[in-house]
């Protein structure tokens, strides 16, 4: 009975952790920004240094004891990366993670490898800590081991001592070291997840939850239904096939009546590194020739250039009759999807020192397709599965809020529902290894019954004529 019941018990547990740990949940936010001060004259330079690049971390705590560290999100890079690459621009709070003093860090520093140009690069594995659960609160904490990621050491003149990471997220790799380092695949590989399956739920414009693990109408019943997903495979051209690429059927706007179709630049690529939109060429001549020519002709709207990054911005003074209401609404239709994405000039526009500042920037030499980052990312969600290489969406609206009464009641109907299917599992489990219990038991008492009788046998046929021997020995099966 102790050996059937202990192998029960053992698969009972394995039930039980498979079904909390479905999926894994990490909390972001959005860095804070440098104090601008609104007295001072307006600086395209300075307004893109702090805002155009993604202020999106993950908040993950690493080690022995655990550590805090803030993880940027890259969905055009890859792998898990650790060490000195923090961006100083950038404000948030300070990580205290040192490899030599975690316990539960392991790494041959000995083995050197070449990564973004830091030749003292190594693997390493410690422990990451997460959440089972989107209410993430303290019983939530799952602590997850032997995590790998590369480890970047601090150079002789880099004068930082802050300890940041990045989390790429793209389809598959342009390095092939940091496939060893896929955080996503690793986690499927220790069996921390279900699925192969991440999404980024923006609960405010400054902080979200990362998920890993399932999709969304697993984790959020009560605003995404399975019925209403649509998939579509990432798209592959001759450039990269790391992007996480989709191709829109239609994009367009309307002047008055009439709909200016955009005949080009179709494809757009999903990248939360970029705060903004970058618009395709065939897109910038159409909203200049059909919009803001009138206001380029007087000087209202104009041009800025941002030399290092080849960006070009549209910008427009406030005080004149450059008139917002009327700027059109950006159409894009997805045919797999099934569904019209829109952008208003609510999210098209943020004022700054009297400016009206464009936020689809164009490159400077034309790259003709668009690249989506957090204003659309932020108002619509998509799921992202790194195996089938395809995006998810739902193309029914719902409310897009997920406050901490739904977080709860979710957390607790998925923490009843554990519980119960626990419980059948136990009972189940229970009178199974019971039944199997009595039925070897019977089976081996039987067993002794028919070799006691086998050995009556042999002893009531012992020839006694041979004087050698006159002993009679019984062979009582031992008990196992």
């Amino acid at each position: 009975m102790n050996i059937n019941f202990s192998f029960y018990f053992f698969i009972f547990i394995i039930s039980y952790n498979s079904f909390i740990l479905s999926y894994i949940a990490v909390p972001f936010n959005a860095y804070k920004n440098k104090k601008e001060n609104p007295n001072e004259e307006f600086n395209i330079k300075q307004f893109f240094d702090n805002n155009f690049e993604s202020q999106i971390y993950a908040k993950m705590y690493v080690g022995s004891p655990k550590k805090f560290i803030p993880v940027n999100l890259r969905m055009n890079n890859h792998g898990l990366i650790l060490g000195y690459l923090c961006n100083n621009n950038l404000n948030c709070e300070e990580s205290k993670y040192n490899i030599n003093i975690s316990s539960t860090f392991y790494g041959d520093q000995t083995k050197k490898i070449y990564y973004s140009q830091s030749q003292g690069s190594f693997f390493g594995k410690d422990a990451f800590y997460f959440y089972s659960n989107i209410n993430m609160e303290s019983n939530d904490e799952i602590k997850l081991s032997n995590m790998s990621f590369i480890y970047i050491p601090k150079e002789e003149n880099n004068k930082d001592n802050k300890i940041c990471g990045q989390l790429g997220l793209s389809v598959s790799p342009n390095f092939y070291l940091t496939e060893q380092v896929n955080f996503i695949k690793n986690l499927k590989k220790l069996e921390y997840i279900n699925t192969y399956d991440f999404s980024i739920y923006f609960a405010s414009d400054d902080e979200g939850i990362l998920i890993f693990g399932e999709e969304p109408h697993y984790y959020l019943p009560n605003i995404f239904n399975i019925n209403n997903l649509r998939k579509s495979n990432v798209l592959i051209d001759g450039y990269s096939n790391s992007f996480w690429r989709t191709e829109f059927t239609q994009i367009y706007f309307y002047i008055g009546e009439d709909k200016q179709k955009i005949k080009e630049g179709k494809n757009a690529v999903f990248s939360i590194e970029n705060n903004y939109i970058i618009g395709s060429k065939c897109y910038q001549k159409m909203i200049e020739e059909k919009f803001f020519k009138k206001y380029l002709d007087e000087k209202i709207c104009y041009y800025e250039k941002i030399n290092e990054q080849k960006y070009i911005i549209l910008i427009c003074n406030k005080q004149s009759s450059f008139d917002i209401n009327s700027f059109p609404t950006l159409y894009l239709y997805h045919r797999i999807f099934n569904y019209t994405f829109e952008l208003t000039k609510e999210d098209l526009f943020v004022e700054k020192n009297n400016k009206y500042i464009f936020l689809i920037f164009f490159w400077d030499y034309g790259m003709n397709y668009f690249t989506l980052g957090k204003i659309f990312l932020r108002k619509y969600l998509f799921t992202f599965n790194i195996d089938s290489k395809s995006i998810g969406f739902y193309n029914v609206k719902s409310e897009n809020n997920f406050n901490e009464k739904e977080k709860k009641s979710s957390s607790f109907i998925y923490k009843l529902i554990g519980i119960f299917i626990v419980l059948i599992i136990g009972i189940v489990g229970f009178f199974s290894a019971k039944k199997i219990y009595e039925q070897n038991r019977k089976r081996r008492l039987n067993e002794i019954n028919e070799q006691y009788e086998y050995k009556s046998h042999d002893i009531n046929n012992i020839n006694y004529d041979n004087n050698e021997d006159k002993k009679v020995f019984l062979e009582i099966p031992s008990k196992t």
